[in-house]
């Protein structure tokens, strides 16, 4: 798309028309975008980052676990 005036306020960015992932991605892989906008809510993502930093610490915990439950037999043998 393209704009002969950049958007100057909140309202008139919100009200630019939304693009489908897979024109998205199209338009992407041919090198036909030059400028992403991404708007997003901070208290959800801030949500989401916590989500993910507490799986990743369960998981890391759990492959630690696994790690020193073998010996080094088990380890070195397979």
């Amino acid at each position: 798309m393209q704009l002969e005036n950049l958007p100057t306020s909140a309202s008139e960015l919100t009200s630019l028309p939304a693009m489908s992932w897979m024109r998205f991605a199209k338009d992407l892989y041919a090198e036909r975008i030059d400028q992403i906008y991404i708007f997003s809510d901070l208290e959800r993502m801030k949500s989401e980052a916590e989500e993910l930093r507490q799986l990743h610490a369960a998981s890391i915990t759990e492959s630690e676990d696994t790690f020193s439950a073998k010996t080094n037999k088990e380890r070195f043998d397979g």
